[in-house]
């Protein structure tokens, strides 16, 4: 297997929640693997501009990004062996 598909990481997460801190832009997605690891997104825009959904797409990519390092890294071998 040569790439990590959303589709792959998507199947590997359990729970994912979001959080959006009050009076600001800053949302935060966290994932819940299969192992129980929590890995975190984050998106950042201003107050006024702020839309939910763009907001949650943005922060699950980043999360998505970190899994993605993670597993390059091998720390995650036991959710993707055939990596």
């Amino acid at each position: 297997m040569d790439k990590l598909t959303d589709e792959m990481i998507a199947g590997r997460v359990m729970t994912e929640a979001f959080y959006r801190f009050p009076g600001t832009g800053h949302m935060v997605c966290s994932l819940t693997m299969a192992d129980g690891r929590h890995v975190s997104g984050e998106s950042q825009t201003s107050p006024e501009s702020y839309n939910e959904e763009l907001s949650q797409t943005q922060s699950r990519h980043a999360a998505y990004v970190k899994v993605r390092n993670l597993a390059v890294d091998g720390m995650m071998d036991n959710l993707f062996p055939d990596l």
